[in-house]
C-alpha cells in the first residue's frame, strides 16, 4: 500500500474553491462579474465620393442609418427636381436604394440599335447591373451583354451594343442609310413608306416613298398621340417578301389626362385627374411632384416639397408640407414599362395664405404707454393689417371690465390708448391679419398706477346742515365717492381754527394726522372714517367731544371761525394718493368755501335762522293785511253818518 496524502480541512476548502471559481487556477484573474460585450455598431449607408460626384445629399452628412431618407439633387440634370434615396438593410449591412435617382443609375439609351432588346426590362439600372441582349430575327447582339459602370461624369454602359446580321441571313450586311446618295436597288423588291404603322413618322426628310431591301430609316413616335424613344426600322426580306422590320419600335399610345378636382390649402395641394377615354389608363402608373416656383418674399425659407406616388385606383396626387402663399409647379408623370417617364399634366398652383406668426415685440414707452411692434414674416401671406385687443380689469373691483378692439392698416406698427384708466390691470394683444384671418398673439401685461380720487364736479361731498354755537358742533352730511382712479380706503376730517391762516384744498395733502392739542390753535385731525363704514350717505357731527381711535373730536368755540377739510385717501400696492375739499364757517353762520381745489363756495343759512325769518315775514304780512281791513271799515262807517 502506497503513501496516503492527508490534507488539512483549510487546504481542502482552498482546493474546492480553485476548482469552482473560473480562472482561479493557474494564477489567472477571474472575469469581472456582469461584464457585457459592447453592442455592435448599427449598419449605415455612406455617402462616398462617387455619389457626391454626380449628386448632392441633404441633410449634409456622411452616414445614414437604416430607414433614413435623403433628398438627392442631380447636378447634371437641368430639371428642378429632387429625388428620394432610402438606406435599406441588406443582409447584415446596409445599402442605398437609388432606384428613384436617375443620375446615380444607368439609363436605357435612345440611340441604341432599334433591333435590340434586353432583360431585365426597366428604365434605369443600378451600377454593376448586367443586361442580357437579344436581337431581331436574322441578327445577333455584339456583345451579348453590357454592364453599368462609373464613368468620368456619369454612370453608363461599358460598351455600346449593336445587332449584326447572322451568316446565311437574307439581310445583306452592312446596313445602309438611304441618304446621302441614290437609293439602292435590290432584285428582291422594295418596301413602301405607306406600309409604316400609323404611330410613327420619319425623323428626317426622305424624298422618296419606297426603300430597297437593306435600307434603314430613323423614325419617331407621333408626339400628338404616342410616346416612345427614337428607333430605326429596316426593309428586310422575310419568307421571300420584302417588309419593314419594326421589332425595335416601342410606341405606346399616350393617355389623355385632364384635371377633375383641385383643392389647395395653405400647406397642401390635392389634385385628382381622369383619363380619356374614362378608365384606369391601362398599362400606365402615375407619379407626381410639387416643385416650388416662387415664394412670397426672398427672405422666406424654402420649404421642401414632398413627392407622393399615386395608384391607378384613385388617380390623385396629394402634396403636403408646402409653404403658404407660394406658387408650385404641379406635374403628373406617366410611367410605362416600354417608354421613359412622360409628363402628362402640369400646372402652376398657388397655395392659400396661412395664419400669420405673431408680430415681433418692439419697445414699450412707460411714460406715454405707447406699444410698438415689428411686422411678422410675410412668408404666410401678405399682411393686411393688425388687430389690437385691450382688456382692463381691477383686482379691487371684480365688477369692473373695460374692453376695446381696434383694427389698423398694415403701415401702422404702434398703439396708444386714450386714456389709460388709473389703477387698472391691462392686457393688450396684437395680431397680424392675412386673408386667412388673425394670427398668433403678441401680448403685453401692464398695470397703471392709481391717481387722485375723483370728486365729481358739482357733487356735494361735504354739506354743512346745522351749526350749534351753544353745543360747539357742526352737522356734516357725507357721501361715498366712486373709486374711478383707485380704491378709496378712508375719509379723514381735519379742523383748522382761526385766526390761524385758513388752509385751502391745495395744502390739504401735506397735513399730518395730528391729534387735538388744547394748548395751541393748530390744525388737528378730528376723525378717520374707513371707506368700508361709508357705503351710503351718512351724518357726522364735528365737535361732539368723542375720542375715536386716538383722535379727539374737540367741541368748537362759539364766535370763532373754522375751516373743515375732508381728505379722501386712495391706497393700492404701496402707492397712496388723496384729494381734498375745504369749508369755511363761523359758529354764528356757515360759509361754503368750495368743493375741490380752486372752486368758490356760497353762503349756507342755518335752519333756525331761516325759520325765524320766515315767521317774521308771515307776521308782517298778517299785520299789513289787518291794517288794511281796519282802515276800510273806518272809512265805511264815516260815510254812513253823513247820510
Amino acid at each position: 500500500m502506497g503513501p496516503v496524502l492527508v490534507l488539512a480541512p483549510s487546504a481542502l476548502l482552498a482546493l474546492v474553491l480553485m476548482l469552482l471559481v473560473p480562472g482561479s487556477a493557474g494564477g489567472e484573474s477571474a472575469e469581472p462579474p456582469n461584464q457585457q460585450e459592447p453592442l455592435p455598431e448599427p449598419p449605415k449607408c455612406k455617402v462616398t465620393g462617387s455619389l457626391l460626384k454626380f449628386a448632392g445629399f441633404s441633410p449634409d452628412k456622411k452616414e445614414f442609418y437604416v430607414n433614413e431618407t435623403a433628398s438627392v439633387s442631380c447636378q447634371k440634370i437641368k430639371e428642378r427636381e429632387v429625388y428620394e434615396a432610402v438606406c435599406v438593410a441588406e443582409g447584415e449591412g446596409a445599402a442605398w436604394d437609388l432606384s428613384r435617382v436617375p443620375c446615380l443609375r444607368c439609363q436605357e439609351l435612345k440611340a441604341w440599335d432599334g433591333r435590340l432588346d434586353w432583360t431585365p426590362r426597366a428604365l434605369t439600372f443600378a451600377p454593376g447591373e448586367t443586361l442580357s441582349l437579344t436581337c431581331a430575327e436574322g441578327f445577333r447582339p455584339v456583345p451579348e451583354s453590357v454592364r453599368c459602370v462609373e464613368k468620368t461624369n456619369r454612370f453608363g454602359w461599358n460598351v455600346t451594343p449593336v445587332c449584326q446580321a447572322e451568316e446565311g441571313s437574307s439581310v445583306p450586311p452592312p446596313w445602309t442609310s438611304p441618304e446621302p446618295g441614290p437609293p439602292l436597288t435590290t432584285p428582291g423588291g422594295s418596301c413602301s413608306r405607306a406600309e409604316w404603322p400609323p404611330s410613327i413618322s420619319a425623323d428626317e426628310p426622305y424624298n422618296k416613298e419606297t426603300f430597297a431591301i437593306g435600307e434603314w430609316v430613323w423614325v419617331s413616335c407621333r408626339s400628338e398621340q404616342y410616346v416612345g424613344r427614337r428607333s430605326r426600322i429596316a426593309c428586310i426580306k422575310k419568307d421571300g417578301h420584302p417588309e419593314w422590320d419594326t421589332s425595335g419600335l416601342q410606341c405606346v399610345e399616350k393617355p389623355r389626362v385632364s384635371k377633375e378636382d383641385l383643392q389647395a390649402s395653405a400647406s397642401s395641394i390635392r389634385l385628382r385627374w381622369g383619363c380619356s377615354p374614362p378608365g384606369p389608363c391601362p398599362g400606365w402608373t402615375f407619379q407626381g411632384s410639387c416643385q416650388l416656383n416662387r415664394s412670397p418674399h426672398e427672405s422666406c425659407k424654402r420649404h421642401r416639397w414632398r413627392r407622393l406616388s399615386t395608384s391607378t385606383q384613385n388617380q390623385t396626387l396629394h402634396c403636403d408640407g408646402l409653404a403658404p402663399s407660394s406658387s408650385y409647379h404641379v406635374i403628373v408623370y406617366g410611367v410605362h414599362a416600354k417608354v421613359d417617364r412622360q409628363v402628362l399634366y402640369e400646372e402652376d398652383i398657388l397655395t392659400q395664405d396661412g395664419v400669420p406668426d405673431a408680430p415681433e415685440r418692439g419697445s414699450l414707452d412707460l411714460s406715454s404707454r405707447v406699444l410698438r411692434w415689428r411686422p411678422p414674416s410675410p412668408c404666410k401671406g401678405a399682411i393686411l393689417g393688425y388687430q389690437v385687443n385691450v382688456t382692463g380689469r381691477r383686482a379691487y373691483n371684480t365688477t369692473f371690465l373695460e374692453e376695446e378692439q381696434v383694427r389698423v392698416n398694415d403701415s401702422v406698427t404702434e398703439f396708444q390708448k386714450e386714456p389709460w384708466r388709473p389703477g387698472t390691470n391691462y392686457t393688450v394683444t396684437v395680431q397680424a391679419l392675412t386673408a386667412a384671418g388673425a394670427g398668433q398673439e403678441l401680448r403685453w401685461e401692464m398695470e397703471t398706477g392709481i391717481a387722485e380720487p375723483f370728486i365729481p364736479p358739482g357733487a356735494r361731498a361735504l354739506e354743512v346742515h346745522n351749526i350749534s354755537a351753544s353745543d360747539g358742533t357742526v352737522f356734516l352730511r357725507l357721501e361715498p365717492l366712486p373709486d374711478l382712479h383707485g380704491p378709496i380706503r378712508e375719509y379723514q376730517l381735519f379742523v383748522a381754527p382761526h385766526p390761524e391762516p385758513a388752509p385751502n384744498a391745495s395744502a390739504c395733502p401735506s397735513l399730518q394726522l395730528r391729534p387735538f392739542d388744547p394748548t395751541d390753535d393748530k390744525t388737528y385731525a378730528a376723525a378717520v372714517i374707513p371707506a368700508s363704514n361709508l357705503t351710503r350717505p351718512m351724518g357726522f357731527v364735528v365737535g361732539d367731544g368723542r375720542d375715536r381711535h386716538g383722535l379727539f373730536n374737540a367741541p368748537l368755540h362759539e364766535g370763532r371761525n373754522y375751516t373743515v377739510l375732508l381728505r379722501v385717501v386712495s391706497r393700492w400696492n404701496q402707492e397712496e394718493t388723496s384729494s381734498c375739499v375745504a369749508y369755511d364757517f363761523s359758529m354764528g353762520r356757515a360759509h361754503l368755501a368750495g368743493e375741490g381745489e380752486g372752486e368758490g363756495g356760497g353762503v349756507l343759512w342755518p335752519l333756525p335762522l331761516l325759520l325765524t325769518c320766515l315767521l317774521l315775514t308771515l307776521a308782517l304780512a298778517l299785520l299789513l293785511l289787518l291794517g288794511l281791513l281796519m282802515a276800510r271799515s273806518v272809512l265805511g262807517g264815516g260815510g254812513g253818518g253823513k247820510g
